[in-house]
């Protein structure tokens, strides 16, 4: 049911897709992914709508290479039409003390601005990290996308 209702709305060809993965796991083995990359609507691949929210960086471990992370930020791998972005989410411990929005995107840039490899090593896709980021650039894309109809 779930993989008929993902084909649906990336059969549209006026959506802007979200492709959310954990990077716990493996970008590769996602069914989405392969979906996106399967389907193509008048002469257009769906990948080509889509951006990618990438989560849990927090789960990446030290010491792991972050050769094909460098590549999904840098659109060499696994390309989608508006790039990848990395949010962090408050864990159940901030959650159950009541921590606030605004406290939670605070939190998540020190986290981005502190830890690496997103510091130093991916310092260059600053401006990708955080859902602050994320919800600006989403603003922007949907409202240039009203603007088109």
């Amino acid at each position: 049911m779930i993989k008929n209702l993902a084909k649906q709305y990336i059969a549209e060809e006026n959506s802007l897709i979200l492709l959310a993965c954990s990077l716990e796991g493996d970008i590769e083995n996602t069914q989405t992914l392969a979906l996106l990359q399967k389907t193509d609507i008048a002469g257009k691949q769906a990948w080509t709508r889509a951006l990618g929210v990438m989560t849990k960086p927090d789960r990446v471990a030290r010491g792991q290479p972050n050769g094909k992370l460098f590549s999904m930020l840098s659109g060499q791998a696994f390309q989608l039409g508006h790039s990848y972005f990395v949010t962090r989410q408050p864990d159940q411990v901030e959650l159950d003390r009541g921590i606030t929005h605004g406290e939670a995107r605070v939190k998540e840039m020190e986290y981005f601005n502190s830890k690496e490899p997103w510091a130093a090593t991916f310092s260059a896709f600053q401006d990708r990290f955080g859902t602050s980021n994320l919800v600006q650039t989403l603003s922007a894309k949907l409202a240039a996308m009203a603007l088109e109809k």
